[in-house]
């Protein structure tokens, strides 16, 4: 019992860090990024929603960023992402549709005004350092971190249409 928790090793320094030792998240609410590693933890009491930890990779540092992270039991994946020095996911202040995107700046250690984001159902949450993304059904909808402008696109390419058809079929696509 005293070996269980949550390791991290750091191949530059050759030291394990102990991060967690209780309450060990599942594998599906943590996420590595480089400059820190983000977990969901369950809360006694809260069914959809849970407490969001930053643990600093160097230091070995927490920082509790949120206690009403979306955590919903069972799902294949947390909204939860962390890249380019950024951690964003989504907070369940109420139920789960009084939905709201947070995004987390780890050098300022700030959390990002987003405009207001309507959000139904956000799945496959990705930050990078020009945008967060997130797809809801067949739809990526997203925010630009340059001029804060809303965006979407289809998840999947439009169907075939006849003339796309002809043009395949004569070999010119």
């Amino acid at each position: 019992a005293d070996q269980r928790g949550l390791f991290v090793y750091t191949a530059a320094t050759d030291r394990s860090l102990r991060l967690l030792a209780d309450a060990l998240p599942r594998f599906n609410e943590v996420r590595l990024g480089a400059a820190g590693l983000a977990v969901l933890r369950p809360v006694a009491g809260q069914s959809n929603s849970g407490a969001l930890w930053l643990f600093d990779l160097e230091t070995g540092e927490s920082r509790l960023l949120s206690e009403q992270a979306l955590l919903v039991s069972g799902a294949m994946q947390a909204p939860l992402a962390i890249d380019s020095g950024r951690v964003a996911w989504i907070d369940s202040p109420g139920t789960t549709h009084d939905l709201t995107l947070r995004v987390f700046e780890l050098a300022q250690g700030d959390l990002l005004e987003l405009p207001a984001t309507t959000l139904r159902d956000p799945q496959d949450l990705l930050v990078s350092a020009a945008a967060v993304a997130w797809r809801e059904e067949l739809t990526w909808r997203g925010v630009s971190f340059d001029d804060g402008a809303l965006w979407s696109a289809p998840a999947w390419p439009g169907p075939v249409t006849a003339r796309r058809r002809k043009a395949r079929a004569a070999g010119r696509i």
